[in-house]
């Protein structure tokens, strides 16, 4: 996931194409429905509730984020696309849209390994 994250990063920062963005973001778009479901659908989430039941609403709520980041992604996608090649306000405003995504996918991606050190580590930490 990070190698697109900085492909779409890169192509803002040398304000390639529109074209090339929308590209990017599409195929960012497609990497992120695959991640999403295979945590959904793979047991990522069940193994954590099973595991360590006390963490079963905050492992719901981290789930939930899935359908608002791909929201806000395919939203970011939809304003890359058109013709022109973007005025510098336009520019500013994706890689601002763009910077915001990241943020907030990071800050899910760690909420997840959170989960994870917590209903893993507190079992290791009581044999000890």
């Amino acid at each position: 996931m990070s190698r697109w994250l900085a492909a779409l990063s890169e192509a803002l920062a040398a304000r390639q194409s529109r074209t090339a963005l929308s590209g990017l973001a599409r195929s960012l778009i497609e990497h992120l429905r695959v991640h999403f479901e295979h945590e959904e659908n793979d047991g990522f989430f069940a193994s954590i509730t099973r595991h360590a039941p006390w963490l079963a609403d905050r492992s719901t709520a981290v789930e939930n984020q899935h359908p608002k980041l791909m929201a806000e992604l395919e939203t970011f996608a939809a304003q890359t696309g058109g013709a022109g090649d973007g005025d510098q306000d336009w520019w500013h405003k994706r890689d601002q849209e763009f910077r915001a995504f990241v943020g907030n996918f990071e800050k899910h991606e760690e909420e997840e390994h959170r989960l994870l050190q917590e209903a893993y580590d507190r079992d290791q930490g009581a044999r000890d």
